[in-house]
């Protein structure tokens, strides 16, 4: 059975070879299902449940895990697992590779807050790190005040508040230049310290709130006056930079000013689209940047690939086709004398071609992850090439069962050959040469003389059944075999290892036979 098994396992793993050199062959490599790497090797991904931690922030001891002491996060049970910047010991809420980062910043209260502390945000002068004014807006909750925010000795332009009632449910709760109980500005760029003040000092009742918060955050979580009561801090964007300097610039030497393949805008040379995964880097001049106030490193992945420039390992291809992208809405319209827009993923970007054939051949547009695009029409491929890419079709799955069944058979023939093989090796090896010698001569009458099969022997004996010995001599031992037909016998079965007894084995049959 074991050899049977055995058998069987060649044939299979023979055709699942044979199948997967031919899938290989005719299918064209995609890229990898596995997300790219974040961190640097063994090191933390992730703190808590929700925070992941991609390089240059990292979680220490170990120095390697992040490029400087203000990227280091702190997560441990001291913190309740919680990730927190251990220079400033903000509590960080995400990071994000394209330079921002969302933390916990503090609410300032102004008049009656019935013991709330007064802390204003946090000065980040000397750090990576500036409030973003793409994405922060300053916000006030009072009734008729004016809110300002100073900042380096300017006073910046705050916002005035009207007033309703606050102390039920159903007050309005309205935010924008002039609102409700609420007012908001926009904040100027580059700033890493402000203080927030509410106009007339003198003149403040009750609690009033004064805080810079993530305006997507603020628009999805507070549409009530009573939601933000209790709130001591809310979320904030900041901007993140490597500093250009001599440590920096050892780091990422070889990548800065390397970028190829990017879209001029022009639509013209498509040629120059590259289909490398290494990552580049750019340097911010402080003069030319609004959002930084000294020079700075950023890396980025080629247009079409993901993942952490930072590392500078290669980046990942991006599959739009996975993302249903030959479906967005600008690209329907231009196909809707041309069938249905088919998705295949190239390196760097993707290509929508019409399921039908027109004159003028394939209508494909290729997109190109830097942002470029190019539209025309795919020559029909020859007469000849479809006829045996058809054919191909027609005699695979005919040809694949002819080689399974020609394998089976070529199983079954070598398997027949061993058998008899081993046979005839055993039947020498036990003596049957020298039987038929015997046999040949005349010393044996011939007619009395029978030669049993083993599997015949095994059966009268119920399997050499200790129930059915007779006796032990020097050569072998002596079984009671009963036979189908009533005839029963004795069966000695050797129990030689010498083959150099076989001749004596023999002889002894010879005498016990007589």
């Amino acid at each position: 059975m074991s050899m049977q098994l055995l058998g069987h396992h060649h044939v299979i793993m023979f055709v699942l070879l044979f199948w997967c050199r031919i899938v290989t062959e005719t299918k064209p490599a995609s890229s990898s299902e596995l997300a790219p790497p974040i961190a640097k090797l063994n090191c933390t991904t992730h703190c808590g449940i929700n925070v992941s931690i991609p390089y240059p922030f990292g979680v220490g001891p170990n120095k390697d895990c992040y490029f400087n002491e203000w990227f280091q996060i702190d997560c441990n049970e001291s913190t309740g697992h919680k990730p927190f910047l251990r220079r400033s010991q903000m509590e960080v809420l995400n990071i994000s590779i394209d330079g921002t980062l969302q933390v916990k910043s503090s609410v300032t209260f102004f008049g009656d807050c019935k013991g709330k502390e007064t802390r204003q945000a946090l000065n980040l002068t000397g750090s990576p790190f500036v409030y973003l004014d793409r994405k922060n807006m300053f916000t006030a909750v009072s009734c008729g005040r004016l809110a300002t925010m100073r900042s380096d000795l300017n006073v910046v332009p705050g916002c005035k508040s009207t007033c309703d009632d606050q102390n039920t449910d159903s007050a309005t709760f309205r935010c924008g230049t002039i609102g409700t109980n609420c007012c908001q500005s926009t904040i100027p760029p580059n700033i890493s310290v402000f203080t927030a003040e509410i106009q007339p000092r003198d003149q403040i009742d009750g609690c009033n709130y004064v805080f810079l918060v993530d305006q997507d955050w603020f628009l999805n979580n507070l549409s009530s006056y009573r939601a933000i009561q209790g709130m001591d801090s809310v979320p904030v964007v900041l901007g993140w930079n490597i500093s250009l300097d001599n440590t920096s610039h050892k780091a990422f030497e070889g990548f800065i000013g390397r970028r190829v393949g990017v879209y001029d805008g022009r639509h013209t040379n498509y040629d120059n689209f590259s289909n490398d995964p290494t990552p580049y880097c750019e340097i911010y001049n402080a003069t030319t940047s609004s959002t930084y106030n000294q020079s700075s490193v950023h890396c980025f992945c080629p247009g079409g690939f993901q993942g952490n420039p930072y590392l500078l390992h290669p980046c990942q291809d991006i599959d739009e086709c996975k993302l249903n992208r030959c479906m967005d809405p600008n690209v329907p319209d231009s196909w809707k004398s041309f069938g249905i827009a088919i998705c295949e993923n190239v390196a760097s970007g993707y290509t929508c071609y019409s399921n039908i054939t027109v004159p003028l051949g394939v209508p494909t547009c290729e997109y190109y992850g830097g942002g470029g695009a190019r539209c025309y029409y795919k020559p029909k491929p020859p007469l000849s090439s479809r006829i045996r890419t058809v054919l191909l079709g027609v005699f695979m799955g005919p040809g694949l069962l002819l080689l399974l069944v020609g394998a089976w058979y070529a199983y079954k023939f070598i398997k027949r050959r061993k058998n008899i093989k081993r046979k005839e090796k055993f039947f020498k090896r036990n003596g049957g040469l020298l039987l038929q010698q015997q046999l040949s001569s005349g010393e044996i009458n011939v007619e009395k003389i029978k030669l049993f099969k083993s599997e015949e022997l095994e059966k009268s004996t119920d399997k050499f059944n200790i129930d059915r010995i007779l006796g032990q001599g020097g050569q072998g031992t002596v079984y009671k075999g009963m036979f189908a037909d009533g005839r029963v016998v004795a069966i000695k079965k050797s129990k030689i290892i010498d083959e150099g007894q076989l001749s004596e084995f023999i002889n002894e049959r010879r005498k016990f036979h007589s």
